[in-house]
């Protein structure tokens, strides 16, 4: 009797063994090594918006306050014409710990450029700043200021090239 109850635990230990190493999906990795620049022109292909302009360093480190040193690349473009308050940005990060400290900075642009937003300027532009997502994957940080299409679109065409 003793026999047969070790011998039934073995199985039973050996058949949890099984279940537990068999089931888990393989993790999705994100890719380094694509430059912001390549990311850029696939997202301006996928989105609508037009005439918008790319930044330069001051910009990004004045207005938004975003410390670039934190970056191997990026880019950050915003309207240049129009009433349109259409903008985004991918910042390519040195490593997972900068993309995080950079994530924090852009979602503390997005939450100051919403504060002093004035309800009386262009007031059916204020949902595309409401609705503004800061997302991280891996080293890249990407942030879209536009309507909900464009910003699926342009978010799109960044797991289209990282993932």
């Amino acid at each position: 009797m003793f026999k047969k109850s070790v011998i039934i635990l073995l199985c039973l230990a050996a058949l949890c063994l099984m279940c537990a190493c068999g089931g888990s999906e393989p993790s999705s990795t994100v890719r380094s090594d694509v430059p912001a620049s390549d990311i850029s022109a696939a997202v301006e292909a996928a989105i609508s918006s037009e005439g918008l302009i790319q930044v330069d360093e001051s910009y990004i480190l004045g207005r938004m306050q975003i410390d670039t040193a934190k970056c191997s690349d990026y880019v950050v473009k915003i309207t240049s014409i129009g009433t349109a308050i259409d903008e985004y940005g991918i910042f390519r990060a040195a490593d997972e710990a900068s993309a995080k400290e950079v994530s924090e900075q852009v979602q503390a642009y997005l939450d100051r450029y919403l504060a002093s937003w004035m309800d009386e300027y262009r007031p059916e532009e204020k949902p595309k700043l409401q609705a503004a997502e800061v997302h991280t994957e891996g080293v890249y940080v990407f942030y879209t200021v536009m309507a909900d299409t464009d910003a699926d679109a342009a978010l799109a065409a960044l797991h289209s090239l990282i993932k």
